[in-house]
């Protein structure tokens, strides 16, 4: 038997956060197994500087606002996370996300 799983990747130049929080919903009843996104920082198609989210610059800040942000998330069901890094890979930012950020999403 082949178990094949199907995912989505929304594009998320020219979006908003709560277009591609509709989206994410939309997807999640529809039972799809994953969902991704880019992680271009420019469009990728048309104007490179079109309004694009970047969802890498939402989990900047102090440890309170990272977790808030991350909070609404939670809020929207999100189970799972990625903290997509660069190489050389910074271990401090690494550290203070599990022991600083995490306790604080945890607590809710």
């Amino acid at each position: 038997m082949t178990f094949f799983r199907f995912g989505m990747m929304l594009a998320s130049q020219a979006s908003t956060w709560p277009e591609m929080l509709d989206a994410a919903r939309r997807i999640d009843r529809l039972d799809y197994d994953h969902l991704s996104t880019c992680d271009h920082l420019h469009a990728i198609v048309g104007e490179p500087l079109q309004p694009i989210y970047d969802a890498f610059r939402q989990f900047f800040g102090p440890p309170e606002l990272v977790a808030e942000k991350l909070l609404e998330h939670v809020a929207a069901e999100f189970d799972t996370t990625i903290a997509e890094m660069a190489t050389p890979y910074d271990i401090e930012t690494i550290e203070r996300l599990i022991g600083e950020v995490k306790p604080l999403v945890d607590r809710g």
